[in-house]
């Protein structure tokens, strides 16, 4: 749980290696340990998804773990039925095309 003055204060906080199934054993032999985490009490924040990157084994490749202070998030869509990320919808909807009749042509009948 967060503690007072917090900005989530009485909020379950977001899990580490000792929460995961198995607890440190497991992440100890993880290449990578990635942690997703919702505040679903929160009144301003429940629509919002964090991730968390905690271990990266293999960083010559460019990857790395962020900050806990600086999650990745979405954003869930109203109605539930997508997610944004940075104000960017990544779902392309298909679009229906509205048809029009051309009836002024002379050689319709």
């Amino acid at each position: 749980m967060h503690p007072k003055g917090h900005d989530f204060e009485g909020q379950p906080s977001v899990p580490n290696y000792a929460s995961a199934e198995n607890g440190q054993q497991n992440a100890s032999r993880a290449d990578d340990f990635i942690c997703i985490h919702r505040y679903i009490y929160d009144k301003r924040d429940w629509m919002y998804t964090r991730m968390y990157v905690s271990k990266v084994k293999h960083q010559e490749l460019g990857f790395r773990p962020n900050s806990i202070n600086q999650p990745i998030m979405w954003k869930s869509i109203i109605n539930n039925v997508g997610f944004e990320i940075a104000g960017k919808n990544l779902i392309k909807y298909p679009t229906k095309k509205q048809l029009t009749i051309d009836n002024t042509r002379k050689d319709s009948k």
